[in-house]
């Protein structure tokens, strides 16, 4: 794992840890420093001290009666001045001063070599009793730079989660937020530090895109508002001119693509202002059969557009005025595709689905769209207030004359 893809908290561990291993290892090396110091010390000061009482006792009898230790632990040796003395080779060229002398059985000879008026004592201590309690005590060091350790980072854990848990609620805070801006108060989540600066600073931002939507939001009420009258007023002439009887037929057909144009382009303006005001109307459970009658009327009146409907759900919830806009915008994308189109409709419990083919089709082959200057529907008007509803449109097979929209259960 590298350091840069763990988290926070395992890269505080990790340092924890660390720290505790040197701080450990730090101890035990001091510890047998000290130890082992002090062990010289003791051993010089007690192989002086023998040396001294030898040599008091040595010029009060005789040398050859002078009694020197041969222990186990203890073994003195004498030289005499005339090269007289039992001394083990090893330490015959040693100068005078403490010497150790490590042995191939993991034990060690501590040796002090002194003059005494032309003599030469050797005194030396057999350190393999002690060789145990060293043993000893580098297997307890060993444990404790080990416990130490862990306990370190065991810490470390303990003090980053603590530390890293106001991180954490504030990162939740901001994954939990919505697409669109929203006033959010997540300073009052964290402490006033420095995190709670970083709250601050993304509550200033939420506020500023609060009020640059609401800016947004007016600027499309108000265009809408105002495009409004005069569409009414070619809406009117438009239908006004149609009444007229003494119209020729190739007037009349291009009074009708004007009218269906003006009516499209009502819807559009209906879709603006449905997002300009952010919110859609209320939820209803309404007749199926009954609302897309209503909906798709205006464009059953269109020779050039056939919508055949099948309904398997008798009753669905939804937005009425809304989804009756995103449908009809939808139909109309398909319908231009071809001179003439059939497009059939299928509405089920949670979901729509439309499959647009020519209409002079037999075998009702699905439309390839051509797809220069089309656009996915998400990006579209009725795409955003599709979104805006909970709707989920998928458009992937846009090409084929196909789309499918997921209705999901919007709250009330």
């Amino acid at each position: 794992m590298k350091l840069r893809s763990a988290s926070l908290r395992w890269r505080v561990t990790l340092a924890f840890g660390l720290l505790g291993a040197v701080l450990s290892g730090l101890f035990a090396w001091a510890t047998t420093f000290i130890t082992e110091h002090y062990e010289n010390v003791l051993v010089d000061g007690m192989l002086t001290g023998f040396a001294e009482d030898i040599d008091a006792r040595r010029e009060g009898q005789p040398g050859h009666l002078l009694a020197l230790p041969q222990t186990h632990t203890l073994q003195g040796y004498l030289r005499k001045a005339d090269g007289s003395g039992s001394v083990p080779e090893a330490y015959l060229r040693l100068p005078p001063g403490f010497t150790e002398i490590e042995l191939g059985d993991d034990s060690d000879i501590h040796l002090g070599v002194f003059d005494l008026g032309g003599d030469r004592l050797y005194l030396a201590i057999n350190e393999a009793d002690v060789e145990p309690l060293e043993t000893d005590l580098e297997r307890i060091l060993g444990a404790i730079v080990l416990f130490g350790t862990a306990i370190a980072g065991w810490l470390g854990w303990l003090l980053a989660g603590r530390t890293i848990a106001p991180v954490r609620r504030l990162a939740e805070a901001v994954e939990a937020l919505p697409a669109h801006a929203q006033e959010t108060r997540l300073a009052r989540l964290v402490a006033a530090d420095e995190l709670g600066r970083l709250a601050a600073a993304i509550d200033g931002y939420q506020q500023r895109l609060v009020e640059t939507e609401a800016r947004e939001r007016a600027f499309f009420a108000d265009a809408s508002h105002e495009l409004r009258t005069p569409l009414s007023v070619v809406c009117g002439s438009t239908e006004l001119l149609l009444e007229d009887g003494h119209l020729t037929e190739r007037a009349q057909v291009r009074l009708q693509r004007l009218q269906r144009g003006v009516l499209n382009l009502a819807d559009l303006l209906e879709v603006l202002l449905g997002l300009a005001r952010g919110k859609s109307g209320p939820v209803e459970r309404i007749d199926t059969e009954a609302w897309l009658t209503e909906v798709l009327a205006e464009l059953r009146r269109d020779n050039e557009i056939s919508v055949d409907v099948a309904a398997d759900a008798s009753h669905i919830s939804v937005r009425p005025r809304e989804a009756g806009l995103v449908l009809r915008s939808i139909v109309r994308r398909l319908g231009r595709s071809e001179p003439s189109v059939r497009i059939r409709l299928r509405v089920s419990a949670g979901s729509l689905s439309l499959d647009a083919s020519p209409a002079d089709s037999a075998a009702a082959d699905p439309i390839e769209h051509s797809g220069s200057g089309d656009r996915r529907l998400g990006a579209t008007l009725a795409g955003r207030l599709a979104t805006q509803m909970g709707w989920a449109i998928d458009d992937s097979r846009l090409n084929q004359g196909r789309i499918a929209i997921a209705m999901s259960d919007p709250p009330a």
